[in-house]
């Protein structure tokens, strides 16, 4: 099956079973991740500019400082790591939104519930920041609990789908699936849903204590009027 063929490995799978128009599973799948670090996020910066910033997407702020104002995911990520702002979690992935979302899933069998395009890519980039989740571990591990079942639920549809395409060439309703979920199943492959599965399952999202330690006590840095660094 497709879990004995991946098994352990790093979240992009290498291995595929078609080529989609000259892509294997790898190279669309690193596709869909640069689209997601492209989705808009919503940050509060810690930091006031008197000027835009132009960013490949186009032009963005000024920020202001405890302002909310969205950016492309790569600078929220690149903006946190500098203190410079704080990342709000977005609703969607929000306790009772996933749990929403996983009762939808399971109340239709042969229907995919509405999620958000990259809603995985985005999720793995803010799992390991404890600071969105407000620092409240035992909240950002029910959320990754949820967000396993989430996609394990869809994961398992996906494959039913597979097997009744193959065994009698029926049609499959691919509406609402992810940017990711379409490349698995285009490609005839559930290696990279299996990945995402397993780092889950392990909790390899898991932050130690001594993790967690610096994260708590970091204070936030004071407003300023400095540019954001490239």
């Amino acid at each position: 099956g497709d879990s004995g063929e991946c098994g352990k490995m790093a979240p992009l799978a290498s291995k595929s079973v078609l080529l989609i128009n000259g892509k294997d599973t790898l190279r669309m799948l690193q596709d869909e991740k640069w689209e997601a670090m492209m989705e808009l996020i919503t940050v509060i910066p810690k930091i006031s500019t008197d000027s835009y910033v132009d960013l490949a997407q186009g032009r963005f702020g000024p920020f202001r400082a405890h302002v909310a104002i969205k950016i492309p995911l790569w600078a929220a990520l690149q903006m946190e790591e500098h203190q410079h702002c704080s990342i709000e979690l977005p609703k969607w992935m929000e306790e009772e939104e996933l749990k929403a979302l996983c009762a939808e899933e399971r109340a239709r069998p042969k229907d995919f519930g509405q999620v958000h395009r990259h809603y995985m890519e985005i999720a793995f980039a803010l799992l390991p920041r404890p600071k969105v989740f407000g620092g409240k571990e035992k909240y950002r591990q029910r959320i990754l609990l949820l967000l396993r079942e989430l996609i394990e639920l869809r994961r398992n549809k996906i494959l039913e789908g597979l097997k009744s395409f193959e065994a009698t060439d029926s049609e499959l309703k691919v509406t609402h699936m992810s940017a990711a979920e379409l490349s698995a199943f285009r490609t005839r492959s559930l290696c990279f849903l299996d990945s995402m599965c397993d780092l889950l399952r392990n909790r390899a999202l898991e932050l130690t204590e001594e993790e967690l330690a610096p994260e708590a006590q970091a204070m936030e840095t004071e407003d300023s009027s400095i540019p954001i660094p490239p």
